[in-house]
């Protein structure tokens, strides 16, 4: 559940910033954030923890050992596409 926690909060944190970056800053947008997303950000929580309840043993039998290298691949991946998308943006 802890893990899933952090999933949740970094996938509410995610769509914050790039909500914020893509209305807010690229279109210009005054009002950013209305009641509907919230129930997205909400939603994103409950997707994320009601998986974590409905496929509890699966998730257990099919662990993944997540060592430093891949951390780094995944980031560098992330950094790129966040790059590729403000280049192709602006």
């Amino acid at each position: 559940m802890k893990k899933a926690l952090v999933v949740a909060s970094l996938a509410v944190g995610i769509s914050l910033i790039f909500d914020y970056l893509f209305f807010a800053v690229y279109m210009g947008s005054k009002d950013v954030w209305h009641i509907t997303t919230f129930y997205g950000y909400a939603w994103l929580a409950v997707l994320t923890f009601g998986e974590v309840l409905l496929l509890k043993k699966k998730l257990l039998t099919r662990q993944y050992a997540v060592t430093t290298r891949l951390l780094l691949i995944l980031t560098l991946c992330l950094l790129f596409l966040l790059f590729f998308l403000f280049y192709y943006l602006m």
